[in-house]
């Protein structure tokens, strides 16, 4: 069975109030940044404070955070940005954040399928997934075709190929 579609069906954000009136995605302008954080620190989000601001991101899609569940998570600000959402895991771990002026959006809790987790936020009818998946699992061929559309699909799937720099490819890759 797959999960995701349950960010459609029974996300907070349907029928929500919590989400932007404008029905054109297009006049909402998101620029994203994707960062494997390997471990989130108050000098990494320091950093990726600058870096938002030298790209002009309206999100950060993280990924290996390592923050541990039930963590203070008042040390993992980036100024400038909301934590719209996450999920802790002390081996990898996900977070999204929504640049402050983005006063309206709608985060879905996380799906869980096995090893491999999900979180998604949705800002004025565009979906953004972060997926991170582990080593040695095997990508669910399918899970991608029933997302709420539009989307963008971020994430660690720890898919290798040797045409990106790896000394091997993986089924994924």
């Amino acid at each position: 069975m797959n999960a995701i579609p349950h960010f459609i069906e029974n996300s907070p954000c349907k029928g929500s109030d919590n989400v932007l009136s404008l029905t054109d995605v297009n006049s909402l302008e998101l620029i994203v940044l994707q960062i494997n954080v390997e471990g989130l620190t108050k000098a990494k989000c320091e950093y990726l404070q600058k870096l938002a601001e030298e790209y002009g991101a309206s999100i950060l899609s993280l990924q290996e955070t390592h923050v541990v569940p039930n963590a203070n998570i008042s040390k993992f600000i980036i100024n400038g940005f909301n934590l719209a959402c996450q999920h802790q895991h002390n081996k990898y771990g996900l977070s999204i954040y929504i640049k402050s002026n983005i006063l309206q959006f709608c985060a879905a809790p996380p799906i869980i399928i096995g090893d491999t987790v999900t979180i998604a936020v949705n800002i004025n009818g565009f979906n953004i997934y972060n997926t991170y998946i582990p080593p040695n699992v095997k990508w669910e061929e399918n899970s991608l075709v029933e997302i709420a559309k539009p989307a963008l699909i971020t994430g660690d799937f720890n898919s290798h190929n040797t045409t990106w720099g790896y000394d091997s490819s993986n089924e994924d890759g």
